[in-house]
């Protein structure tokens, strides 16, 4: 069963010799990418590798425009400018307007086809802050923006050629997904109005790992729905990957606490850089492995069973309440979700 291994994972940590991206890389001419959360870190790594590989598009969202403007600059500087196209759009994924706003600007200036989508973004904090539309922060930013922007985005998938690779959404989860369940959550009528009530310092504390519980069940929930990918029904994969503990400012916000400061010293021979989770992540876009990856969870190179709780019939139950009120959330904040939920997704029971 999916338990977290800590002395594999210490093995992956500090032992694994990583795959070098020429092993698995694909010639990306022609294709159109996003990396949400590419301005810095991990997400800036990613973009690098993609950039590499020669894709004719590469739109970079980021929340920055100065420091996105600053990666597209280091971008191209590698690159052969003629070859591919690289651009940052802005995007804050704590404001749905913004998102909504994404969305149209591809519709109106791409070319209606996007092939790889990398959900990238992520926030990890012990702060509570609302947001303006009134959920925490860190559920706003790591599931619902991810979720209202991956829906959006999904009719330009399927307009994607079936060639290889396989038209693809990766979300980047965590190993910290294994640590936590909805067992308490599930007890009130709403799991996702129950945790973003939980606003004390304990309970913050483990708001990421919550959130890498709802990234889980929102991609396995999304690929139920999105029979596996074909010629015929240009399904794109969409899968979840954990890039490993890598060297970036995701736990800037807790540098000055306990917990924060034990991990910056087991940081000093355990992280990984970034471009090496990068690495991970181009992994889980161009692996052949496309039924293989389809609704499951790979880390350090490998497909992995997911965490015992979300195996569970009260695991699979949660999975199944947190899609329909995450929808039901959605629904109200722009109303393509609906439609494209309804003409682009089938019932998992079918």
């Amino acid at each position: 069963m999916g338990k977290f291994e800590g002395i594999q994972y210490i093995k992956d940590q500090c032992f694994m010799d990583l795959p070098e991206l020429s092993s698995f890389a694909q010639d990306l001419s022609g294709k159109t990418i996003i990396v949400i959360g590419a301005n810095i870190g991990l997400g800036l790594a990613t973009a690098k590798h993609f950039a590499s590989l020669k894709p004719s598009r590469l739109i970079l969202g980021c929340r920055s425009k100065e420091k996105g403007d600053a990666a597209v600059k280091e971008i191209q500087q590698g690159i052969d400018s003629s070859e591919t196209t690289v651009e940052n759009w802005e995007i804050d994924l704590e404001k749905n307007k913004m998102i909504s706003d994404f969305a149209d600007r591809f519709e109106r200036e791409a070319n209606g086809q996007l092939d790889i989508l990398i959900m990238n973004a992520g926030l990890n904090t012990i702060c509570h802050t609302s947001t303006e539309s009134g959920w925490e922060k860190s559920i706003q930013v790591n599931h619902l923006g991810t979720a209202l922007l991956t829906l959006l985005l999904l009719p330009y998938m399927k307009n994607a050629p079936y060639s290889p690779p396989t038209p693809r959404i990766v979300v980047v989860g965590s190993e910290t997904h294994y640590f936590v369940t909805f067992k308490k959550q599930a007890r009130k009528p709403n799991i996702i109005e129950a945790l973003n009530e939980e606003t004390s310092s304990g309970a913050m504390s483990e708001r990421y790992y919550y959130t890498k519980l709802l990234n889980l069940f929102f991609a396995r929930s999304l690929a139920a729905r999105l029979p596996s990918p074909s010629a015929e029904n240009r399904n794109p994969v969409v899968t979840v990957v954990n890039p490993g503990w890598c060297k970036t400012e995701l736990m800037r916000d807790q540098q000055t606490t306990l917990k924060g400061r034990v991990i910056r010293v087991f940081s000093l021979f355990m992280c990984r850089t970034a471009e090496e989770g990068g690495r991970v992540i181009l992994w889980a876009a161009l692996s052949h492995l496309d039924n293989e990856l389809h609704g499951r969870y790979s880390t350090s190179f490998r497909i992995e069973e997911e965490s015992d709780y979300s195996l569970t019939p009260q695991g699979r139950e949660a999975e199944k309440r947190t899609w329909d009120e995450t929808i039901s959330i959605l629904e109200k904040v722009d109303p393509r979700v609906k439609t494209i939920v309804q003409e682009q997704l089938t019932n998992p029971s079918s």
